[in-house]
C-alpha cells in the first residue's frame, strides 16, 4: 500500500509541474504582445505628433503669406501670369519667368518691393520665398524651410534656370515652396479675360484700366514629394495628422490618383504644382501636400487704399479720429462740424444757417451766406487809395491807405467811401425875447469843409429853421442876444446823433437862458 500511494503523489508533482511552464510560455507570449503593442502605440503617437508639428509649421508660413498678399496685392494683381507659373516637375522642369529680364522699375520683371524699403525686394512676388517674407518682416526669422518627414526615394525634381529655361541640372529644394496666383473676377465671379494676355503683359486682369478686381490664390506645398508608401501607422499617420492640423487649408495628392491636390473627402480640388510625365502628358506628382488659402476681395478694406470699399460703411455712431487728410469728392453731411484750427475754402461755400468761426477762416474764390453770419472779429488786409480804379470783378471792400479807420468800396470802378446813410437833421429856432436874436448852426460837410448856417436879426415873436446834411459831423448849434450894447452868447451846445433829439423834424433845447423870456421849442 505504501508503495502504490508514493507513486501517486509522484505522478501528482509532474502533471502539476508541466501546468506551471505552460502558464508561464502563455503568459510570456501575452508580455511579449503587450510590450510590441506598447512600442508600437509609442510608434504611432509620435508619427502622429511629427504630422501634427509639420502640419502647424505649414499653416504658419501660409497665414504669413495670406498677410503679404493683404499688404501687397495692388502690386501683385498687376503682375504678369507668368510670374505664377510654377515649373517644378520630375526629370526635366517646366519654363517660366526670367530672373534676367527687367521691368520698368528697373528690377525683375515679376519682383515686388517692400513697402517701406524699396531698396528690399523680391526676385518674384508670385511666387517668394521663406527668405523673402522675413526680409519683409512677415515670417520670424528662425523660421525653418526645410521638409523634415520622410521624402520618397528618387524623386528628382527640377525647376527652371535663371532665364525661366525648362533645365534637367536645377535640382528643386527639400524646402516649402510658394506660389500665388491672380484669379480675375466679374461680378464676383471667375472670368478669363478676352483675349487672354500674353504671358509677360502686366495688369493681366485689366485692372488698371476697368477697375476691376481680382482673388490671390496662394499655395504653400513641399516641392520634393513626400514618402507615401507606407502603411496607416507609418507615413500614413504623419500625413493624416498634417492634413488635421492643416484643417480648412489642407489638399494632398494621393498616391493612385489624378495627381491633383484634393481636400478632405475630395470636396475641392487644386492643381498640383508638381507635376510629373505620364503616358497622357504630364500629371501631378503624388506625395505633395498644400496649404492653400484664396484671398477674397470682399473680405478685406485695405488700410493702404488698395482696396477700396464696396458698400456703404455704418460706424454705427461711432467716431473716427485721427485722420489726417478727408477727401469728399461728393456731399458731407454733418450733424455738426467743429474746426479747431484753420478753414480752407478753395470754391464757394454756402452756408444756408448761421456760421459761427471762432478761429480763422480762409476763403480763397469766395463765400455766400444764404442766413445770418456772425463774426467775432473781422479784419480787412487789403488797402487802397480813395479815387483809384477798381474793379468788381474782383474787388468788394478795402481799407483807406490813407486812413486805416475808413472802409472804401468798389463802386462805379473806383475806390469810394463807405458812408451810413443818415437823415438830415433839422434845427428850428422861434425868438421870445424883447431884443434882437441871431441863430447859428455850425457844422463840417462830408468833404471835411467847416460851414455855417446863420439866421438874420429876429424880433420877438419870429422864428427861423435850418437843415443839414445826417453825414454833417462837428456839429455846434448856438445863439447870440443883442441887449442894446453889444452881442451875446446866450446858448450854445455840441449836437452829436445820439445827443440830437427829433420831435416832428425839429431839434429841442429846453430851458431859459439869464434872466429873459428866452425858449427854444419845437412847434
Amino acid at each position: 500500500m505504501r508503495k502504490l500511494t508514493s507513486r501517486r503523489s509522484a505522478a501528482s508533482m509532474l502533471r502539476q509541474r508541466g501546468f506551471t511552464l505552460l502558464e508561464m510560455s502563455v503568459a510570456a507570449t501575452l508580455g511579449a504582445m503587450l510590450t510590441v503593442g506598447a512600442l508600437l502605440t509609442v510608434q504611432f503617437n509620435d508619427r502622429l505628433n511629427e504630422g501634427r508639428i509639420v502640419g502647424e509649421h505649414m499653416l504658419r508660413l501660409s497665414n504669413a503669406v495670406v498677410r503679404y498678399k493683404e499688404i501687397y496685392k495692388r502690386q501683385l494683381t498687376r503682375l504678369p501670369t507668368i510670374c505664377s507659373q510654377s515649373t517644378y516637375a520630375v526629370g526635366m522642369s517646366r519654363a517660366g519667368a526670367s530672373m534676367e529680364v527687367l521691368g520698368t522699375t528697373g528690377r525683375p520683371l515679376c519682383s515686388v518691393a517692400r513697402l517701406d524699403n524699396p531698396a528690399i525686394f523680391t526676385s518674384n512676388g508670385m511666387q517668394p520665398r521663406v527668405s523673402d517674407l522675413q526680409a519683409f518682416g512677415l515670417l520670424e526669422q528662425g523660421f525653418d524651410a526645410a521638409l523634415v518627414l520622410p521624402l520618397a526615394q528618387a524623386s528628382n525634381v527640377k525647376r527652371a534656370n535663371l532665364w525661366g529655361q525648362p533645365s534637367v541640372v536645377s535640382p528643386a529644394p527639400a524646402q516649402f515652396g510658394i506660389i500665388v496666383s491672380t484669379i480675375c473676377l466679374q461680378g464676383g465671379e471667375p472670368v478669363n479675360p478676352s483675349p487672354p494676355p500674353a504671358p509677360e503683359a502686366a495688369d493681366p486682369c485689366g485692372l488698371q484700366t476697368t477697375n476691376g478686381y481680382a482673388d490671390l490664390a496662394s499655395t504653400v506645398f513641399n516641392i520634393r514629394p513626400y514618402d507615401v508608401s507606407g502603411n496607416r501607422f507609418g507615413s500614413g499617420a504623419r500625413l493624416g495628422a498634417m492634413l488635421k492640423a492643416l484643417g480648412g487649408q489642407g489638399f494632398m495628392a494621393q498616391a493612385g490618383s489624378d495627381g491633383n491636390l484634393r481636400a478632405y473627402k475630395s470636396q475641392s480640388m487644386v492643381t498640383n504644382p508638381v507635376t510629373v510625365s505620364n503616358q497622357n502628358g504630364a500629371a501631378g506628382l503624388p506625395g505633395i501636400v498644400a496649404a492653400y488659402h484664396r484671398w477674397g476681395s470682399t473680405e478685406y478694406t485695405m488700410r493702404d487704399g488698395s482696396l477700396p470699399p464696396t458698400q456703404d460703411w455704418n460706424f454705427a455712431a461711432k467716431a473716427l479720429n485721427n485722420v489726417s487728410t478727408l477727401g469728399v469728392n461728393g456731399e458731407a453731411k454733418m450733424g455738426a462740424a467743429s474746426i479747431r484750427t484753420d478753414l480752407v475754402v478753395g470754391e464757394d461755400a454756402t452756408v444756408k444757417r448761421n456760421a459761427y468761426i471762432l478761429g480763422r477762416a480762409t476763403v480763397s474764390n469766395g463765400a455766400v451766406l444764404v442766413g445770418n453770419s456772425s463774426l467775432d472779429n473781422a479784419k480787412m488786409n487789403a488797402q487802397r487809395v480813395m479815387g483809384s480804379a477798381c474793379s468788381t470783378d474782383v474787388d468788394s471792400f478795402a481799407r483807406n491807405i490813407n486812413k486805416s479807420d475808413e472802409l472804401l468800396v468798389c463802386f462805379e470802378r473806383q475806390w469810394a467811401k463807405v458812408a451810413a446813410t443818415k437823415a438830415p437833421k433839422t434845427f428850428f429856432f422861434r425868438h421870445f425875447g424883447w431884443y434882437l436874436a441871431e441863430f447859428f448852426v455850425d457844422y463840417t460837410d462830408e468833404g471835411g469843409i467847416r460851414r455855417t448856417a446863420r439866421s438874420s436879426n429876429l424880433g420877438r415873436g419870429n422864428e427861423w429853421s435850418t437843415t443839414i446834411p445826417g453825414n454833417a459831423s462837428n456839429v455846434v448849434a448856438w445863439g447870440e442876444g443883442h441887449t442894446g450894447l453889444r452881442w451875446s452868447t446866450i446858448f450854445q451846445e455840441t449836437v452829436t446823433d445820439s445827443s440830437y433829439r427829433p420831435n416832428e423834424q425839429c431839434y429841442t433845447v429846453n430851458g431859459l437862458a439869464w434872466d429873459m423870456n428866452w425858449n427854444r421849442t419845437c412847434r
